[in-house]
């Protein structure tokens, strides 16, 4: 009866992997006992478990573990993606936040430039197609932001927010 199946489920989740080949899994509470896999309801085919990442499919396993080794793959994957934006980020920012060569206001300047296609000693993305003149970069709110695309996915997220389109 019912002590039956608690005994059991006690059992599977004692006999868990936790580490395969030096990826820490993610274990959960749920059905399977890992984060981010569920077992297919009347799946005849070989593939019983689905492993998800973000609401979104990452495939079918013949077994949990296996699920669960794809769904940590992804998980470290996108956690050094995230690691290396924040770098990008935070070395954008300091740059920023350095001013220019020390001119004062309204010494030196020059009228703006419409597109520039280097600035820094960086070569600029142009974009005939975008309102900025810029690849990936769209004013919002009197401000413009900059965004990078995530791999494949086609995902863009925000990286910051810039007083010019040039920044």
């Amino acid at each position: 009866g019912e002590g039956t199946a608690e005994t059991a489920a006690a059992v599977a989740r004692a006999e868990r992997v936790t580490e395969v080949d030096g990826l820490v899994l993610h274990l959960s509470s749920n059905a399977t006992g890992y984060r981010g896999v569920a077992k297919r309801r009347g799946s005849s085919r070989r593939e019983r478990f689905q492993a998800c990442f973000r609401r979104k499919s990452i495939g079918c396993y013949t077994t949990a573990v296996e699920a669960a080794v794809a769904y940590a793959q992804r998980a470290a994957v996108t956690q050094a993606i995230d690691w290396m934006l924040q770098q990008v980020v935070a070395e954008v920012s300091e740059e920023g936040e350095d001013g220019e060569d020390g001119e004062e206001e309204g010494e030196g300047e020059e009228a703006p430039v419409p597109v520039a296609e280097e600035a820094e000693g960086l070569r600029l993305h142009l974009s005939s197609n975008a309102a900025t003149g810029y690849k990936n970069v769209r004013e919002s709110s009197g401000r413009f932001e900059a965004r990078i695309c995530l791999g494949g996915s086609g995902r863009q997220i925000a990286i910051g927010r810039f007083d010019t389109a040039v920044e």
